[in-house]
């Protein structure tokens, strides 16, 4: 039983880990856009699309690094503050390098390129896998004492 527990808490950590960064890399790419005017309720749902969005892509390519970065520090009992923020960057840097979006919304769209887009999406993974550790990392192993 505490094992299944720790799966389900687990899996909602990831749910938020995932949303945490999708909206921090929609608010770097959003606040340079909209400094200096009044926000309207068009921006605002544009930036929760955004971050959506941005949250949703980044679960569907970044949940198998991801859950081996949890896999070992449930396995190795890994409670740091450090481990997943630099789990979370390694995690958002594998995701990056994996897919090839960036290239794909250039040739499709009008965007406006992103530049320093490894840096955002480090950014991102440190928030996620600090958001991460709030939730399910202060508790990595605990689970097989009660076992």
């Amino acid at each position: 039983m505490p094992l299944l527990l720790r799966v389900l808490v687990v899996l909602f950590a990831l749910i938020i880990a995932f949303m945490a960064a999708g909206m921090a890399i929609a608010a770097a790419l959003w606040i340079p856009a909209v400094r200096g005017y009044e926000s309207d309720a068009v921006d605002s749902v544009m930036f929760y699309f955004t971050g959506f969005f941005i949250a949703g892509f980044a679960g569907m390519t970044a949940l198998l690094p991801a859950i081996v970065a949890v896999s070992i520090a449930e396995g190795f009992d890994f409670r740091s503050f450090l481990y997943y923020a630099a789990a979370g960057a390694v995690v958002a840097l594998i995701a990056f390098f994996t897919t090839n979006i960036g290239v794909r919304l250039e040739e499709t769209t009008d965007i406006a390129p992103v530049t320093l887009g490894p840096q955002l999406v480090v950014a991102g993974g440190i928030i996620g896998g600090v958001a991460y550790w709030l939730v399910a990392g202060r508790n990595a192993g605990k689970w097989k004492a009660r076992m």
